[in-house]
């Protein structure tokens, strides 16, 4: 399809276009630098992950139709399989976005494209971008939906989180909110979508607090825990903390992801169930060492009972038999070389 819909070496310039521009000044920004319908140049290009499919067309609006349903036909005759038309969408990229993978793909309106200049303070060209935003509604939509938000999009108090100690729960929503921004990291609008996730995330942290510590409002959290609503020890050493958060992009290499939809990343991100304690202090059960005490679990979670509700479900997980041991002691068991005592739970 790519070699069908190729035709011509450049697009034919718009005369309007080039007229203006050897007056100097480009006064009217709504003209295209080439002509919009040209048909001697057309080019296709396409991009595939899963089942879903981008195509990108430079060229007369009427071909996309003709490719669709060319799709439609190959994919019928020679795979048996049926394009899902109802989700399939023919859009002009500088007047409306195309959804793929969790993203909106759109190019720059002609109004907002920066003009190129060379040395000599000549203009040479229009500059035009693709823009890849993470869809900002979508995402408060689906934390409204797992109870981090009220209807009108305000944080508000998670009662499924409760029952967390302090630092789990301050843990767990650090987490849900790096997971998204890591996703959205390549967005064009990552600041505004780190700034709106980490308002709803922490504040709504804050009041879950506020519930947990029967302390009401937000200023009284913040009043006690500070800022950063810094969680301290009984040595008044702080074990974690949650940080405004940085609203630039972080040059940390970027994870694998597998999500196709803003859906799928959030019930991801949100199910991570903390699978242990980590209140459980040494010394190690089984030499007795104080140095780099390790949490073994000494029951799979996979042997617990059958399928309850959510909230006993995290406490089975958070409560599951589970011993305090020494790295040394703990690289022995999982490599089944320890031989010594029976692996009891302390008294």
């Amino acid at each position: 399809m790519i070699k069908k819909y190729t035709k011509g070496k450049r697009k034919k310039a718009n005369p309007a276009y080039t007229k203006m521009l050897r007056s100097g000044r480009v006064t009217d920004h709504s003209i295209p630098t080439r002509m919009p319908n040209d048909r001697n140049f057309i080019r296709l290009h396409y991009v595939r992950y899963a089942d879903d499919f981008l195509f990108g067309l430079n060229g007369p609006k009427e071909y996309c139709t003709q490719i669709v349903l060319e799709c439609k036909n190959f994919l019928f005759n020679n795979l048996k399989l049926t394009l899902n038309t109802g989700k399939t969408k023919i859009t002009h990229s500088q007047t409306d976005s195309a959804f793929f993978l969790g993203h909106r793909i759109h190019k720059t309106k002609l109004k907002k494209n920066k003009i190129a200049k060379n040395a000599k303070g000549q203009i040479t060209r229009r500059v035009t971008n693709t823009i890849l935003d993470a869809p900002i509604d979508q995402i408060v939509n689906n934390l409204k939906l797992k109870g981090y938000t009220k209807p009108n999009s305000n944080p508000t108090r998670n009662g499924r989180f409760i029952q967390y100690t302090l630092h789990e729960m301050l843990n767990h929503y650090k987490a849900v909110e790096r997971g998204i921004l890591q996703f959205y990291r390549l967005a064009n609008n990552y600041g505004r979508v780190a700034a709106r996730v980490h308002y709803i995330m922490k504040y709504s942290c804050a009041l879950t607090i506020a519930s947990k510590m029967k302390l009401k409002t937000l200023k009284r959290v913040f009043k006690k825990y500070g800022r950063d609503l810094s969680i301290k020890n009984e040595k008044g050493e702080v074990t974690t903390n949650y940080p405004t958060a940085e609203y630039t992009r972080s040059k940390q290499k970027i994870r694998n992801f597998d999500f196709m939809s803003v859906e799928d990343l959030i019930a991801d991100v949100d199910k991570r169930i903390k699978r242990g304690r980590n209140d459980l202090k040494g010394p190690c059960v089984l030499c007795g060492s104080q140095q780099k005490i390790e949490i073994h679990h000494v029951r799979k979670l996979s042997r617990g009972s059958k399928k309850k509700d959510y909230l006993t479900t995290i406490m089975a997980r958070m409560n599951r038999k589970q011993i305090p041991i020494c790295k040394k002691c703990h690289i022995k068991i999982h490599r089944g070389v320890y031989d010594g005592k029976a692996l009891r739970k302390p008294n």
